[in-house]
C-alpha cells in the first residue's frame, strides 16, 4: 500500500469507530478526507485554525 493508500484506510477505520458512537449516529461525516494530507500541512498548527 502507498502512502494516500495507508492515509484513507486509516480515515476509514477512524470513521467507523465515531459512526458506531451512540453520539455520533445522526452526523453525517463527509467519506473521503476533505483537506491536505501532507504530513507537514497536518502538524502545522495553521491548518487546525482553518477548519
Amino acid at each position: 500500500m502507498n502512502s494516500p493508500e495507508l492515509f484513507q484506510k486509516a480515515f476509514d477505520d477512524v470513521l467507523k469507530v465515531v459512526k458506531a458512537h451512540p453520539d455520533y449516529k445522526s452526523v453525517n461525516f463527509p467519506k473521503i478526507w476533505q483537506f491536505s494530507r501532507d504530513i507537514d500541512d497536518i502538524l502545522n498548527v495553521d491548518f487546525w485554525e482553518k477548519i
